[in-house]
């Protein structure tokens, strides 16, 4: 059966084209916001998955980012395993726009029912209110 070795969304994930290597930064566990709506610039979700010998070397599934059980973005994704039992997936979004506080989720849900999810807690502070301070004449 196929299952996440790792999962998480960072600011940005970059593979690098000669060692194979995968770099993170900026891993994003809770995002405070000043206001809303607010722009997120760059994001990336990562997963490392595992498969056993006999499962198939290509499977297809559905990466989805829901912000309170609200759908934001659906797609297609295709997992290949030619290359051995490891494979990786780097979905990079070139910005996302977020509209309220709570629970931005990422997920890639498998054909054969393996998935991969992270969730961020979007938080705005309450406003302040500022009492004005009476001036004496």
């Amino acid at each position: 059966m196929i299952r996440t070795r790792l999962c998480f969304v960072a600011e940005g994930v970059i593979r690098d084209g000669e060692t194979n290597a995968i770099s993170a930064f900026n891993l994003l566990e809770q995002i405070a916001a000043v206001s809303v709506p607010f722009f997120i610039q760059r994001i990336s979700f990562f997963v490392l998955w595992e498969r056993n010998a006999d499962d198939h070397n290509r499977i297809d599934g559905q990466f989805t980012i829901t912000l309170n059980d609200t759908n934001l973005i659906t797609k297609e994704v295709s997992l290949d395993f030619s290359e051995g039992n490891e494979t990786r997936t780097i979905i990079n979004l070139g910005g996302l726009v977020v509209q309220s506080p709570g629970s931005l989720r990422f997920s890639i849900q498998l054909q054969d029912g393996a998935s991969a999810e992270y969730a961020i807690t979007i938080v705005v502070p309450p406003p302040t209110v500022e009492q004005a301070t009476p001036t004496q004449h």
